[in-house]
């Protein structure tokens, strides 16, 4: 118990030092802060304020940039950031995972590791891939409940396969949604748009509040 006070009181002073080095007045004032809420959303989402502050002023990921993709799908969401993550490559997070507004973030977060990985696309890939799979099998399981289960699997693996992805993402336009580093700016290749696309599945889901059922219709459609 001892250890684990002295690990918070280390990071919180490791917060205070950036904040007077950086002046990161949001990251100090998180500390102090008595809005229960506020504090549950910054452990649970720690670079939340960092995608705030790009939705501001990146022109790419920028708050007017994020509309005109929320439009094309067709979803109204409740938080950008989720949205402004998804289309983070992983090239972009390594170049920001040394900012101060990152760093201090991080440190008021319970997570043991930094890295780009946080920061980029991958994790909200990792669940709208799943939420993909699940929506195609629905439809494939309502569509066709007499067929063998041989057609059944294939007609899902078509429906989810890589071409698929690539044709949405175009069709979503989001090359030009997409905010790389610089070594990767001119190479955004379709498995970048593939793996984008699913993030963005990932992005509505968690931003519906896991609400399978509402975010399945919207792919179906």
């Amino acid at each position: 118990r001892i250890l684990y006070t002295n690990n918070i009181i280390h990071k919180k002073f490791k917060i205070m030092e950036f904040q007077a080095a950086y002046g990161s007045k949001r990251a100090f004032s998180s500390i102090n802060s008595n809005d229960n809420d506020s504090e549950s959303d910054i452990r649970l989402r720690p670079f939340k304020l960092f995608w705030d502050d790009q939705l501001q002023c990146h022109p790419i990921l920028g708050i007017k940039h994020m509309q005109k993709l929320e439009e094309k799908l067709k979803y109204q969401f409740n938080d950008y950031s989720y949205l402004a993550q998804a289309l983070c490559h992983k090239t972009f997070a390594l170049e920001h995972t040394d900012k101060p507004e990152i760093i201090s973030s991080y440190l008021y977060s319970n997570n043991n590791d930094l890295s780009s990985d946080h920061l980029s696309y991958e994790p909200l890939e990792f669940l709208g891939d799943s939420v993909l799979g699940l929506s195609a099998a629905s439809l494939v399981h309502q569509l066709y409940p007499s067929e063998n289960i041989a057609f059944r699997h294939d007609l899902k693996k078509n429906l989810i396969c890589a071409n698929t992805a690539v044709l949405c993402a175009e069709k979503l336009d989001l090359k030009n949604h997409i905010c790389t580093g610089n070594s990767a700016r001119s190479n955004i290749n379709n498995k970048i748009l593939e793996d984008s696309f699913e993030a963005v599945i990932g992005a509505m889901y968690e931003d519906s509040g896991f609400d399978f059922n509402k975010i399945s219709e919207i792919l179906i459609n």
